[in-house]
C-alpha cells in the first residue's frame, strides 16, 4: 500500500513527464499535419467556377489558393484542361496566376481566344501568364483598382 507521500511523488513524476513530452508531441502532430498537407495539395485549392470552350474541347477552371507556395500564394488561378475535371491545379496547365480584387473574370471569345479581366489588387497583380497554349491565345485586361477617397 502506498503512503500519502508516495502518491504525491507519483503525481509529481507524472506532471514532470507530461511537461517534458508534451512539446515533443505537439511538434510531432504539427509535422504530421504539414506532411499530410504537402501530399494532399487539393486541400489547398477551392474551385470557384469553370467554363468550357464553345466546341467543348477545353475547359477553364478558376481556383483560389489557400497555400503558402505555388505561382501565387493565396491568390487566384486559371487552369486550362482537355478533360472536364481538375482536382489539383498544379497538375494542369496554369494559364493565369495572380492577385485580383475579386476573382478574375474570364470568357471564351472563340475556340482560339480567351479573355481574362483582372481588377488590380496589388501594383503587379500577375504572377504567371501564358499568352498562348494549345493554339489558344490568352488576352489579359488589367483594370485599375478604384479606391474611394
Amino acid at each position: 500500500m502506498q503512503t500519502v507521500e508516495a502518491r504525491k511523488t507519483n503525481r509529481e513524476v507524472y506532471i514532470e513527464v507530461l511537461q517534458k513530452k508534451l512539446p515533443w508531441l505537439l511538434i510531432l502532430l504539427w509535422l504530421v499535419a504539414k506532411i499530410i498537407g504537402h501530399y494532399i495539395p487539393q486541400l489547398h485549392y477551392t474551385q470557384k467556377s469553370q467554363q468550357s470552350s464553345p466546341n467543348g474541347q477545353y475547359t477553364i477552371f478558376a481556383f483560389s489558393s489557400a497555400s503558402e507556395s505555388g505561382h501565387a500564394p493565396y491568390g487566384d488561378y486559371l487552369v486550362i484542361s482537355k478533360t472536364g475535371k481538375v482536382s489539383n491545379p498544379e497538375n494542369e496547365m496554369i494559364i493565369f496566376a495572380g492577385y485580383c480584387k475579386n476573382s478574375p473574370e474570364y470568357s471564351w471569345v472563340s475556340n482560339t481566344k480567351i479573355e481574362v479581366v483582372c481588377e488590380n489588387k496589388e501594383p503587379n497583380p500577375i504572377q504567371t501568364l501564358v499568352q498562348k497554349v494549345y493554339g489558344i491565345t490568352i488576352e489579359v485586361k488589367l483594370m485599375p483598382h478604384n479606391k474611394l477617397l
